[in-house]
């Protein structure tokens, strides 16, 4: 942290996020990647692996009722890459599709039973501000960061990601 001021403040060194102006097509780069490189698709976003595919379609969606695919067809929905309505449709569908063999194989990794899975899944969600975290230092730094952000020392990002929301 202390470099990137550093670097930031006495050095004026500026970030440029070069994916921000890059016009990115995801049906063509999948196109790209299958035809030309023969790779294969695993279904949805950040499904590379048995794990966050399970993480994200089962536990995210039916303990803390977040479908990060809302976000994610969104963005697709905004770059005009699809309509509102094939969002929709597609959002109405369960993520999750492993059936009993991507649990068995999830549980076996993370070494739980099913009582001790329907047991987690069950019980109240906890929020972050449960456990210890630089939350309240963060919260306590939010006009330097605000500042920042202002002169561009601090990206968007990390701006939004702490304060776009007040909790």
């Amino acid at each position: 942290m202390t470099k990137y001021l550093y670097y930031s403040l006495f050095k004026k060194i500026n970030q440029i996020r070069i994916l921000y102006y890059y016009h990115y097509n995801e049906r063509e780069v999948l196109r790209v990647l299958e035809d030309e490189l023969g790779w294969k698709n695993y279904g949805d976003k950040h499904h590379e692996s048995k794990y966050t595919a399970f993480f994200q379609a089962y536990i995210l969606t039916r303990k803390f009722n977040i479908d990060k695919r809302k976000l994610h067809y969104s963005a697709k929905v905004r770059n005009g890459q699809l309509t509102r309505t094939e969002a929709l449709e597609v959002i109405k569908k369960d993520p999750y599709s492993g059936g009993m063999e991507s649990l068995d194989y999830c549980l076996k990794k993370l070494d739980l039973t099913y009582d001790e899975f329907d047991k987690i899944m069950s019980a109240k969600p906890r929020s972050f501000l449960d456990y210890k975290s630089y939350y309240n230092l963060v919260k306590t730094l939010k006009k330097p960061i605000t500042w920042g952000n202002k002169i561009g020392i601090v990206p968007d990002t990390v701006y939004k990601k702490y304060f776009s929301f007040d909790i």
